[in-house]
């Protein structure tokens, strides 16, 4: 309470000081519901895990958070430095993206085998002709 405010309240007579501390204690409370969760949110998470469970959990805890432990690193030495540089980085090399050597394969044969169609095509066109002509 700043000193402005306690000196007022000083002032005051003692059913405006009651109605006060009374005023501050029903913000206090509904404070304190409005902060808190609901009985069936807590029934909800009591639901969650059996009585057997909460107590290894609460047990595990009764000597403080456990250090942070890991078996790919040892926790008491510290992080390597970081390597110093320029700030550049070598430059990745212009080239076509992953699979485009095989899709060029692959056009290839097609093409190929469209060529050998298109002559399949003629030759047959200049036998029916030849025939036709000569027949």
């Amino acid at each position: 309470m700043t000193p402005e405010l306690r000196e007022q309240f000083d002032k005051a007579g003692p059913e405006l000081k009651a109605l006060i501390l009374r005023t501050i204690e029903q913000f206090k409370r509904h404070l304190a519901i409005a902060g808190s969760l609901t009985p069936n949110t807590v029934q909800a998470m009591a639901d969650c895990v059996d009585d057997r469970l909460m107590s290894d959990i609460v047990s595990d805890f009764r000597s403080g958070l456990a250090r942070p432990a890991s078996m790919a690193s040892t926790p008491d030495t510290p992080p390597p430095e970081p390597k110093k540089g320029t700030g550049f980085v070598d430059p990745i090399p212009i080239k076509p993206p992953p699979g485009v050597a095989i899709c060029d394969q692959m056009m290839d044969v097609q093409d190929e085998l469209d060529r050998r169609s298109a002559v399949a095509s003629r030759v047959d066109e200049a036998i029916r002709s030849k025939l036709k002509g000569g027949g």
